[in-house]
């Protein structure tokens, strides 16, 4: 829960960056009505963002699984014939939906502030903006 709170939070302040760099962008949208498309626009940049670590994050999962051998636990002490205990390291698919659905909602959560915000700029200051 703490990681996806820093990583919200690190995906909040990249959009707000983003919010203030393209100002002047956002106000010449505004000015020719388009409001919803920027909350749009900045809602599905925060949940790329946040797919494209998820998705490292399940590459890099399975690489570690695959990777590391099974983990011998009874069987090391009482042979062979107890290998039904050892630790062997996998990925589980209901886990992988699961944790695509939090960050689903992590991206909302954290794309939403820097979008209503962007959406909310009054258009003659965000043309002035430098």
């Amino acid at each position: 829960a703490l990681t996806l709170a820093i990583g919200g939070i690190g995906v909040m302040n990249i959009m707000l960056v983003s919010v203030m760099q393209r100002t002047r962008e956002i106000g010449t949208q505004k000015s020719l009505g388009a409001r919803r498309h920027i909350m749009g626009q900045f809602l599905a940049e925060a949940l790329l963002i946040t797919f494209v670590g998820g998705v490292l994050g399940m590459v890099l999962a399975f690489a570690v699984s695959a990777a590391l051998p099974s983990l011998p636990l009874w069987s090391a002490i009482y042979g062979d014939e107890y290998t039904e205990n050892d630790i062997i390291m996998g990925v589980s698919w209901s886990t992988m939906f699961t944790s695509t659905a939090i960050l689903t909602l992590v991206g909302l959560i954290s794309g939403l502030v820097p979008a209503i915000r962007a959406s909310r700029l009054n258009p003659v200051e965000a043309l002035c903006y430098e």
